[in-house]
């Protein structure tokens, strides 16, 4: 058998070794054959070296760009660990001598350069991120699968987040429920993710999250939506609602409330003249009474669910309800800061937080009590000359169980409330009238924008409300959570002056 000699024995290294020791220059002396240089370092195997050749000629950028995903895609070059990044002009890291490539750097610069007219694009090189054979498949590189897999998802959220085009992306849902595939759908196996299902699933979760913490609220509730989340569609629609009830009431009823108690009759009766007249001629409505986005959106999104039974099914009862009782309760926000207080007494009623309702039924259709004045039979059928004190119980416990976005703004509703039975106490009070609420109103609409029913004096009236008032107050003190120590006071201070 012929051994070879040692002196002839001639190794890659070597090879490798002397094609550097003579360097570009020998290969390109005037600097204008770029490419020659390269494939001596492609044939020569040293394809780390023949990007970073490459990548420092600019026009030749895209090129170096493709070798280097055509090499990662063989599991032909090292790259740089996912933890260590290069910065610079250079793209390259030397580990013991041995050099590696930072290829997510790399394939995230070029994405990122690419025009907005080519989106589709952009994400598919997002794609290259989770190459299979970036990493060998050993037991010691199993984290770094798992952390190159989340930083391309990472990734490919804050792209779509910025681009906001997501019905290309993640399609949408028809008029009929069923879902039209985007553009991810098509591709979500390359996420490695089990199933493309859960691949769009978890990128449009993602994304609703990072829509809803960074304020757009639309964007968040239409995710949700599309990822099938609709319990949390509802959660987010309650948290913005709750906060902007919070803030529109807010600080908004002390004034209310100590200005009915100061009002002498006198001057009651020329505040409500002059917004009687101020509304006739279309001025002083609070501009504030519009439906914002918030509203208008959780509108049509009860009345898609409510209309769809495959939905309706999945949805939690206490969601839609805090929903639509926030509904209600900024609708007489607005009407309260308005002083539209007889449309606000009336939309009270429908949010059942407060034992009264029956009592605002008998005020709206103007049923009198009877010559004692003091028993009204309506609504439960039981006595109105006293407090339900087992409706109040009832409706107390009840809260217990209340969506923070209501609670926080409860004491404001609570004292807003009493603070409009006070309005209306004092309008009739102080109106020589026999029925304050059709006093001076030809068109059947009254000081306060409610339109009242048949004729009758006011004495009923008025009896009814202080009825309200003592309901309140009661009602208050049975309440479990805990509200401002000051509230009761107020309370108390409202239902001594109309009592």
């Amino acid at each position: 058998m012929n051994t070879v000699s040692s002196h002839f024995r001639y190794t890659l290294s070597e090879l490798q070794a002397l094609l550097n020791k003579f360097g570009k220059r020998h290969f390109d002396r005037d600097g204008t054959n770029p490419i020659l240089y390269f494939n001596v370092l492609m044939l020569s195997l040293q394809f780390e070296l023949a990007i970073e050749f490459l990548l420092q000629h600019e026009v030749y950028f895209s090129d170096a760009i493709h070798f280097a995903i055509a090499l990662a895609y063989y599991g032909l070059i090292n790259i740089v660990d996912i933890d260590s990044i290069t910065s610079g002009p250079s793209y390259i890291l030397f580990l013991e001598f041995q050099p590696q490539i930072d290829y997510n750097r790399l394939v995230l610069d070029f994405a990122r350069s690419l025009p907005e007219s080519m989106k589709i694009d952009t994400v598919h090189y997002l794609f290259l991120l989770n190459l299979q054979t970036l990493y060998t498949a050993t037991s010691s590189d199993e984290i770094n699968v798992l952390k190159q897999k989340q930083l391309c998802i990472d990734m490919l959220v804050k792209t779509l987040y910025d681009f906001r085009d997501y019905s290309l992306f993640l399609g949408d849902v028809m008029r009929d429920g069923t879902k039209q595939k985007g553009f991810l759908d098509k591709y979500a196996e390359l996420l490695g993710i089990d199933s493309e299902e859960k691949a769009v699933r978890a990128v449009t979760k993602r994304l609703a999250d990072k829509s809803r913490d960074e304020g757009r609220l639309s964007d968040s509730v239409m995710l949700y939506n599309l990822s099938g989340n609709y319990n949390t569609v509802l959660s987010v629609l309650a948290k913005q609602l709750g906060n902007e009830l919070f803030s529109k009431i807010h600080g908004k009823v002390e004034l209310q409330a100590q200005s009915s108690m100061l009002d002498n009759g006198a001057a009651s009766k020329a505040r409500f003249n002059r917004r009687k007249s101020q509304r006739q001629s279309n001025i002083g409505v609070a501009s504030g009474t519009e439906p914002n986005e918030a509203q208008e959106i959780l509108g049509l999104v009860l009345d898609h669910y409510a209309n769809s039974e495959s939905i309706a099914s999945k949805l939690d009862p206490k969601n839609v309800d805090t929903c639509q009782t926030l509904l209600v309760l900024l609708d007489f926000a607005n009407e309260y800061i308005s002083s539209y207080y007889e449309q606000a007494l009336a939309t009270i009623a429908k949010s059942n937080l407060f034992p009264i309702g029956y009592l605002i039924l008998a005020y709206q259709h103007n049923i009198a009590p009877q010559s004692d004045g003091m028993n009204i039979s309506v609504g439960n059928g039981g006595d109105g000359g006293s407090v339900d004190a087992l409706e109040a119980a009832n409706i107390a416990e009840n809260l217990r169980d209340i969506d923070e976005s209501i609670l926080k703004s409860f004491p404001d509703i609570l004292l807003a409330t009493m603070d409009t039975i006070a309005k209306l106490y004092t309008g009739y009070k102080s109106s020589p009238f026999n029925d304050y609420r059709q006093a001076g109103s030809s068109d059947g609409k009254t000081a306060n924008g409610y339109s009242s029913g048949a004729g009758s004096n006011k004495q009923p009236s008025m009896v009814l409300l202080k009825k309200m008032s003592k309901n309140m107050v009661i009602f208050a003190g049975m309440c479990q959570f805990r509200m401002p120590p000051d509230v009761f006071a107020k309370l108390n201070r409202i239902d001594t002056f109309i009592n």
